[in-house]
């Protein structure tokens, strides 16, 4: 399963700046630090993460094209409808870990302000766009104070930078 791994992240390259090679492996490294990923399936959870960033069918299509069995791939695209309610233990830890990625408390800021950038959008429609993201809760107890950590740090952030746009 590595050489596939390698070849479907080879094929995402560099979509976007925030769902290319090195976010997925930043996703990838912080999944595989939690102690659930023992009970999930770990490559069924890899290529979840890798291809997340992708349109289900397109995603579909790249695995069974560089050789995980349709089973698996279908399996692999129920578990990406789970992406904003996750149920299966392996959607969880996506979940999780995509929220965690980074070392920085401020990682989510940076990428709001980034995707915001590259959608060609002001600070003040970032600001509104931000304001528009419901809050996240963490899937797995383990994680839950980072979360609430990051979640305060990141909301806290924008509400004072709106303050002062006026």
């Amino acid at each position: 399963m590595e050489e596939i791994f390698e070849r479907l992240k080879e094929r995402i390259g560099e979509k976007d700046r925030m769902h290319g090679r090195a976010h997925v492996e930043r996703v990838i490294a912080r999944a595989m630090e939690f102690d659930d990923v023992v009970r999930a399936d770990v490559d069924v959870l890899t290529l979840l993460i890798i291809v997340h960033g992708m349109d289900p069918q397109e995603a579909r299509t790249a695995m069974v094209e560089e050789g995980v069995d349709e089973g698996t791939a279908g399996t692999v695209i129920e578990l990406m409808k789970e992406r904003e309610a996750p149920k299966s233990l392996e959607a969880k830890i996506m979940y999780d870990a995509h929220f965690l990625e980074g070392d920085s408390e401020f990682f989510q800021i940076h990428k709001s302000l980034l995707t915001s950038y590259d959608r060609g959008e002001n600070l003040e429609e970032c600001i509104k766009t931000v304001e528009k993201i419901p809050k996240r809760w963490a899937m797995l107890a383990r994680n839950e104070s980072k979360f609430a950590k990051r979640e305060q740090t990141f909301r806290r952030f924008f509400e004072e930078l709106s303050k002062l746009m006026g």
